[in-house]
């Protein structure tokens, strides 16, 4: 089985969007229906006084999203089983969504327990700051 996983950080991100929990309603259920996920359940919860925290489990994995307003940063996590094409898809979905000025994207395939852990983690991890997606 492989997994495809990005992780990314959104930084300039319009505070106000960010936190709130019906954007994280809307980011998780548009990317998944871009990626073909199927969407086992949603939890979300907004901290206070901001932040907001949202997972969507999947049948396919899980998408993870947590946002900093004060700092206008979104951390995604986003693993799938169904392919780097259908991982991307879902990734470029929330690019058009989320309102942000760089997005810092990692993108990780691996082969799950086929191959020694130090060849799926090298040691090192360069990271590349984009412009927007």
């Amino acid at each position: 089985m492989n997994i495809s996983v990005i992780v990314a950080t959104f930084e300039g991100c319009n505070p106000t969007q960010i936190n709130d929990p019906r954007f994280f309603e809307q980011l998780l259920e548009e990317s998944s229906k871009a990626g073909n996920f199927t969407v086992l359940h949603t939890y979300i919860h907004q901290f206070e006084p901001q932040g907001v925290t949202g997972t969507a489990v999947l049948a396919e994995s899980h998408i993870a999203l947590h946002s900093w307003p004060e700092n206008g940063t979104l951390f995604v996590d986003l693993a799938t089983c169904s392919g780097a094409e259908a991982t991307q898809t879902a990734f470029d979905r929330m690019c058009e969504l989320i309102e942000h000025q760089q997005v810092i994207p990692h993108t990780i395939s691996c082969a799950a327990r086929t191959q020694p852990y130090s060849t799926l983690m090298p040691e090192t991890n360069e990271i590349n700051k984009h412009a927007p997606c």
